[in-house]
């Protein structure tokens, strides 16, 4: 079986609602649980806004996005949200396949004697392919330059990051780069975790 179809599975307009309702549900993750909300207190007294060479304090009450309790609610929102979007993809594909299932018979397994193991792993494959999990490079037929150029853009956020280290003399091998300073906090800390790997992984699917 195919990975690709002959005739488009969803049309124009259910796939850009489908897209749209991904993006709410990635974003709206992050305000559903109350551990994942930032908080702040507007114009605290005896206090001042601040600026960006004299930063102002973090108050008691206040929930920051750098704070640790924040960060970790938000990757695991952030989780459950993916994992739901891409089982999303996986139904649409599935109820593609299975032209004759209703959406009924596949939230309550109803008349699943059609259910073959060899058409969930091809509706496996075919939403692994479509995420981009897939490589299409072990199918030649599928391979084209095009198919790896998503996986390019967030790479390319990084450039302006890595120009300004570079300017400031903070890259591997220039003066100003030191090993514990410049990677243990920046990658290996709850921040660099979430910089570098969580949303790195999730943003891309």
């Amino acid at each position: 079986m195919q990975l690709l179809f002959a005739q488009p599975v969803l049309t124009t307009t259910y796939a850009h609602l489908i897209s749209l309702t991904c993006g709410v549900a990635y974003v709206g993750s992050l305000y559903l649980s109350q551990n994942a909300r930032l908080s702040f207190v507007s114009h605290p007294a005896g206090t001042h806004e601040g600026n960006g060479e004299n930063p102002r304090q973090k108050l008691k009450d206040e929930r920051w996005r750098d704070d640790p309790d924040v960060i970790r609610a938000r990757m695991v929102a952030v989780a459950f949200a993916t994992v739901a979007c891409c089982l999303g993809v996986f139904c649409v594909l599935w109820i593609h396949v299975k032209e004759e299932a209703s959406l009924l018979t596949l939230l309550f397994g109803q008349d699943l004697t059609g259910f073959q193991h060899q058409d969930v792993s091809h509706v496996l494959k075919a939403t692994l392919f479509r995420l981009g999990v897939l490589p299409p490079l072990f199918n030649p037929q599928l391979f084209s330059i095009s198919s790896y150029s998503a996986h390019f853009v967030t790479p390319v956020l990084f450039l302006g990051p890595l120009f300004g280290a570079f300017l400031g003399g903070q890259l591997p091998g220039q003066r100003g780069w030191r090993w514990q300073t410049q990677v243990v906090p920046r990658i290996f800390g709850i921040q660099g975790i979430r910089n570098y790997l969580v949303v790195s992984i999730f943003r891309q699917i």
